[in-house]
């Protein structure tokens, strides 16, 4: 079971997150399904990310982070050479919203960031915003929450401490 860490941060637990570069397990992906939120042609945008996760998948794992209701429409475009996970969520953004990977030798952990769709641009990403936690606690690891908002996506590492945003 994981555990939520808000004192003690991921750097004085040991914890770095690995370059950008460096081999990892897998790729995580959320599917897009709202067509009245960003994408003007969901049936395309939803092909090219089924596109994105076949390339992905000949090299790794891929697990599609997907709402109950669109589960059946993500394997029919996906197929069924990935992995699914039903969980409530917003839109497509999963560097954005979701965990940052960090590493302690071979222990995982997460590292999360309180997301809040670009300042608020957004109104609906409540979901979004709890991607993170949920995804450490399906994986059973421990989670650092960072003071600070951002998106993931927003940063650039190179596993020894530098970060570029």
């Amino acid at each position: 079971m994981s555990h939520v860490n808000t004192v003690e941060s991921a750097k004085s637990a040991g914890y770095m997150m690995p370059a950008e570069w460096e081999l990892h397990e897998r790729c995580w992906m959320q599917w897009p399904y709202r067509d009245d939120f960003v994408w003007p042609d969901i049936a395309g945008t939803q092909a090219a990310y089924a596109r994105v996760a076949a390339a992905v998948r000949r090299f790794e794992p891929v697990t599609m982070i997907v709402s109950s209701a669109e589960l059946d429409r993500a394997r029919a475009v996906c197929g069924d050479d990935i992995d699914y996970l039903v969980m409530p969520l917003d839109d497509s953004w999963a560097r954005d919203s979701g965990p940052n990977f960090v590493k302690n030798g071979d222990a995982l952990a997460a590292s999360i960031f309180h997301f809040n769709a670009w300042g608020q641009k957004y109104d609906a990403t409540r979901n979004d915003a709890a991607i993170g936690h949920r995804v450490a606690e399906f994986l059973g690891i421990p989670t650092f929450t960072a003071n600070v908002f951002m998106e993931g996506g927003g940063i650039n590492v190179d596993g020894q401490g530098t970060v570029l945003t």
